[in-house]
């Protein structure tokens, strides 16, 4: 995953049964993205779907990408919509 001053690039792997897929790039501005408020809690959803809302990203697999936001002291129950999971804590760079 790279952080750009100005969005994010990142890639998915593929499931098995669409390895040979053709890569593709499209460009989907922050304003598109779905954004999600609960207890103290701000996300934004990247791709994927999650909390009822689905991000215009196309993705072959069923996955969820947030960019989450804490108040101190905030808890998050994660989604339990895609088995997969994965978690980028700030200040992993």
């Amino acid at each position: 995953m790279r952080v750009l001053s100005r969005g994010i690039q990142s890639r998915v792997a593929l499931p098995k049964n669409a390895g040979e897929t053709d890569p593709g790039f499209h460009h989907h501005p922050k304003a598109t993205l779905p954004a999600i408020e609960r207890d103290g809690v701000s996300m934004r959803l990247i791709a994927g779907t999650a909390y009822g809302e689905r991000s215009p990203v196309e993705t072959i697999s069923d996955m969820f990408y947030l960019d989450v936001r804490m108040s101190p002291g905030s808890r998050l129950k994660r989604p339990s919509e895609h088995g997969k999971r994965a978690i980028y804590p700030p200040g992993a760079r």
